[in-house]
């Protein structure tokens, strides 16, 4: 904005720049090395320097706390220590606002834009909006600091449509944008809200992960999503009166009608956002941005084949109003969302005898109907209806289900699984049931934003990790009705098997349709199941195993993106540095698999083979397999274009016979 007035001031542009010599190509130690600090520029007029800066306005980040495009499709804008996501604020008008109202000014003249900046935001809105946009609205965890506008509910046929009809003015009358009928078709289907999605997508630079369906005839919709934080990245920054400590720490989205966190946001105990494991304070939650100190820890991963996936990080924070941490996994099953936690602990705020207790909010949505449950051992359900005052806490010592607007939960008390692999027996899961009037409101107002619900897994005032408090386990059911809940859960307890240690944690559902084994490992171990089967990593490793017709489809990530923990460390500015050594996960499974060397290609905008992006699959005898997985590294750097440290962390999928 600043530079398209500059020839309006000054009536060229500011001397001042143009006068240093640190700009030019003769500009030395720049110039012996046939570059310059900005190799596409030098003062040559406002004009043409114009052109040159909206030629290159797609800036593309190599390393992690830069701003830009992202090879997994996300942007980020605000970075500092951490990377963002900014499909809002400010990614969305960097590449379709003010950029292209300053293309339409030189708009058919000598100085008219290229071809490229065209395509360069098609390229970008067409990857990443059709996957995070549902029933109108966006992501509220994935907007950056605009994480806190209502106008997040009707996105799609406000904001991004308009920002596609600012690029299409924008043309010259020789222009051609080479997906300009995709854009097109994509603006149509958010006027119209007709637009539908399906499967799975891993966010892995930004450790964010987005699961749905509709898009496929038959299919029912429904939107799920995660986001995690690192030492890599945040949440959404906070910033004004707005709350969001907690974005970004394991908030675990799940959406049906689309508006199950639209307005009920500006009437949100902001102390509990979905998924999050954290202190149920009644003080005003800070701003993120007041200290920005993050989640210190490397481990956060997200593992895709682009139909099933799931993630599992470490949750902590540095943040010294944060009170826990724990081993968080979230996996995406067929048509529902199962959540896993294990030492689950208080590690600050110990002091006093005021602590509230430590809580695992299941969810936090609009309470648009009466909520149903039906506990352990009980032959008849509850119903109370939506818009009264709720505030209980629930004993519950075995499966449980819970029901409201076409969100079902089902509570897996007698799954719960000690450090050592043995089931925790006799224990009792407490369930914290609030709503109406007993939700604090984070930020009164004078408006009336409807009722809340809010379910959470109690731990505790001071859990320490160890037995029953220190673990949880619930799956969220989207688009069932009350009466559909029993069923549901026998199906789950038939065919769900859980692990949920502190070194593996995850699962393996099998229903005679679908086998699918998903696997976070915290360090090198090994899982087993009943029927036999299993699966050990010799380092830490998210492990997804999908039978298909002839063999299976295994994506293998690493969760530490072959970080350096200890050159970090010692690092006097945040900056992700690799280890020097190749990065490799061996994976043993007692499955005969057919050997041989196997490709793959990367994931994210850019879909390539790169040169070392291979499985290879030998014979350990006696029915195992041993799959070795070389996932990108510093020794990878030119086919990844020097971004290596970004694609680290890309999960690698393969189909083995």
């Amino acid at each position: 904005r600043s530079w398209v007035t500059m020839p309006v001031i000054w009536r060229d542009y500011n001397r001042p720049l143009t006068e240093l010599p640190w700009w030019y190509d003769d500009y030395e130690p720049f110039a012996s090395q046939l570059t310059s600090i900005l190799p596409e520029w030098q003062p040559s007029g406002s004009f043409a320097d114009l052109k040159v800066w909206l030629e290159t306005n797609a800036r593309f980040a190599r390393r992690f706390a830069q701003s830009g495009l992202l090879p997994d499709g996300t942007i980020s804008h605000h970075v500092g220590q951490r990377q963002d996501i900014a499909f809002w604020a400010y990614g969305h008008p960097w590449m379709t606002g003010t950029s292209f109202d300053a293309v339409a000014l030189l708009a058919d003249t000598r100085w008219k834009i290229s071809n490229a900046p065209f395509d360069r935001a098609a390229d970008f809105l067409l990857f990443a909006y059709p996957r995070i946009l549902y029933k109108d609205g966006i992501d509220f965890q994935a907007v950056g600091r605009s994480h806190y506008a209502g106008g997040t509910r009707d996105f799609g046929s406000d904001v991004l449509a308009g920002g596609i009809e600012n690029i299409l003015d924008a043309r010259s009358t020789d222009t051609v944008v080479s997906r300009e009928l995709e854009l097109t078709d994509l603006q149509t289907r958010m006027v119209d809200r007709t637009h539908e999605a399906s499967g799975n997508t891993a966010f892995w630079v930004n450790d964010y992960m987005v699961h749905r369906s509709g898009g496929e005839v038959g299919e029912q919709p429904y939107y799920m999503s995660v986001k995690m934080q690192s030492a890599r990245t945040r949440g959404a920054e906070s910033i004004g009166r707005s709350n969001g400590i907690h974005n970004g720490s394991g908030v675990l989205l799940v959406k049906v009608d689309g508006d199950e966190y639209n307005d009920s946001r500006f009437r949100w105990d902001w102390h509990a956002l979905p998924g999050v494991t954290e202190e149920l304070r009644t003080d005003r939650t800070p701003r993120q941005s007041d200290s920005n100190l993050f989640n210190p820890d490397h481990f956060a991963g997200t593992a895709s084949n682009g139909r099933y996936g799931f993630a599992a990080f470490r949750y902590s924070s540095d943040d010294p109003y944060a009170s826990a941490a724990a081993n968080k996994g979230y996996f995406f099953v067929k048509d529902y969302a199962l959540a896993l936690g294990n030492g689950v602990r208080r590690v600050r705020n110990t002091d006093g005898s005021d602590a509230e207790s430590i809580i695992t909010t299941v969810d936090q949505a609009a309470w648009d109907t009466a909520l149903t449950y039906r506990l352990h051992g009980a032959v008849a359900d509850v119903l109370i209806l939506n818009g009264t005052t709720l505030d209980t806490s629930l004993e519950i010592a075995g499966p449980s289900w819970f029901h409201q607007d076409r969100i079902g939960y089902v509570i897996l008390a007698d799954v719960i699984v000690l450090a050592n692999g043995e089931l925790f027996a006799d224990h009792i899961v407490n369930v914290l049931l609030r709503a109406g009037d007993a939700v604090i409101d984070s930020d009164p107002g004078d408006t009336d934003d409807g009722h809340v619900f809010h379910i959470a897994i109690d731990h505790g005032t001071a859990p320490d990790g160890t037995g029953a408090q220190g673990q949880y386990a619930y799956v969220v059911v989207p688009n069932v009705a009350a009466a559909d809940m029993p069923g549901v859960m026998t199906n789950l307890l038939n065919n769900l098997e859980t692990v949920n240690t502190g070194v593996v944690q995850g699962h393996r559902y099998a229903d005679g349709t679908l086998d699918l084994v998903q696997l976070a490992f915290y360090s090198a171990g090994t899982a087993s199941f009943a029927d036999g089967l299993t699966v050990t990593a010799d380092k830490p490793a998210l492990v997804q195993l999908h039978r298909v017709r002839d063999g299976w489809n295994i994506a293998v990530q690493d969760p530490t993106h072959h970080a350096d923990t200890a050159a970090i460390a010692s690092s006097e500015v945040f900056e992700h540095i690799l280890l020097p050594g190749a990065n490799q996960i061996a994976v043993d499974v007692n499955l005969r698999l057919r050997p041989g060397v196997y490709i793959y290609d990367t994931q994210g905008t850019d879909v390539r083979f790169v040169a070392g992006q291979t499985a290879d699959v030998t014979d350990r005898g006696d029915s195992a397999s041993r799959v070795t997985v070389n996932l990108p590294d510093r020794q990878d750097s030119f086919g990844y274009v020097y971004r290596e440290e970004l694609y680290a962390g890309m999960p690698a999928v393969v189909n083995i016979p």
